[in-house]
C-alpha cells in the first residue's frame, strides 16, 4: 500500500495516494508494536500529511491529527528531520487556520531545532515559518527582521529544493516578497518596490510557476 501511494504521488493522483496511505495505516495495526512499527508508521504519516493538504484542503482537521501523531512518534525517534517535518505540519495547520499564537510557538520551536542542526536548510525553513507567521499576525517589525535575515541566508542552489518539501513555493522568492510588503506597509515604498522586483526576477529565473503567483 505504501509503495502504491508513492507511485500515485508521482502521477499526481492524490485521491488514489490518500486511499493507499490510509490503507497502509490500517494494515499497520496488524504489526507487532515496537520501534520498527513506529518507524514505518511515521514515514507513512509524513507522506499522508501533504496528500491531505493537496487533496482535501488546507484546513481539514485530520491534518492536525496526522501531524500530531507523527510528532508524538518523532519526539522519541531521535530523528531530527522527522521531528522537524512533523512540527512543520503542526505549524502549517495552525498558521493556515489563523491560530497565529500557536503558530508562533511552533515557529519558535522550529527555529530552535534549526539553530542546533548541522543542516542549514532546516534553519532557513524555520525562518521561513517565522516570517510567514509574522505576516499573518501583522507583526511588521518581526516580518522585516526575519525577511532580511532570510535574504542574507538564501542560496538558490541549496535552498530552492525546499519548495518541494515545504509549502510548495521557493522560500527565497517568499522572503523578498514578504519583506517588500512589510517595507511598503512601513512606508518605505521605493525600497519595497525594488525588493519585490528582485523577488519576481528570482521566481522567473527559477522557472517555478507556483513561486510566481
Amino acid at each position: 500500500y505504501e509503495r502504491a501511494g508513492d507511485r500515485a504521488i508521482v502521477r499526481s493522483a492524490y485521491a488514489e495516494a490518500f486511499a493507499h496511505f490510509d490503507a497502509a495505516l490500517a494494515e499497520m495495526q496488524h504489526l507487532p508494536s515496537g520501534e520498527e512499527r513506529s518507524k514505518r508508521e511515521l514515514a507513512i504519516l509524513l507522506k499522508l500529511g501533504p496528500v491531505i493538504l493537496i487533496y482535501k484542503g488546507l484546513q481539514r482537521p485530520e491534518i492536525e491529527d496526522v501531524y500530531r501523531r507523527a510528532y508524538d512518534i518523532a519526539r522519541v525517534s531521535g530523528s531530527e528531520h522527522t521531528l522537524f517535518k512533523s512540527l512543520w505540519g503542526l505549524w502549517f495547520f495552525t498558521n493556515m487556520n489563523r491560530q497565529t499564537a500557536a503558530a508562533r510557538e511552533y515557529a519558535e520551536q522550529l527555529v530552535a531545532i534549526g539553530r542546533k542542526s548541522s543542516d542549514d536548510a532546516l534553519f532557513f525553513e524555520a525562518l521561513h515559518c517565522r516570517w510567514s507567521t509574522a505576516f499573518f499576525r501583522g507583526d511588521i517589525l518581526q516580518l522585516i527582521a526575519d525577511g532580511r535575515e532570510g535574504i542574507q541566508h538564501y542560496d538558490s542552489a541549496r535552498h530552492s529544493r525546499l519548495s518541494a518539501e515545504y509549502g510548495g513555493h521557493d522560500p527565497g522568492v517568499c522572503a523578498y516578497t514578504v519583506l517588500g510588503i512589510g517595507l511598503a506597509l512601513y512606508g518605505h515604498t521605493r525600497q519595497a518596490r525594488d525588493i519585490i522586483d528582485h523577488g519576481v526576477s528570482l521566481g522567473e529565473s527559477l522557472d517555478h510557476p507556483s513561486s510566481q503567483t
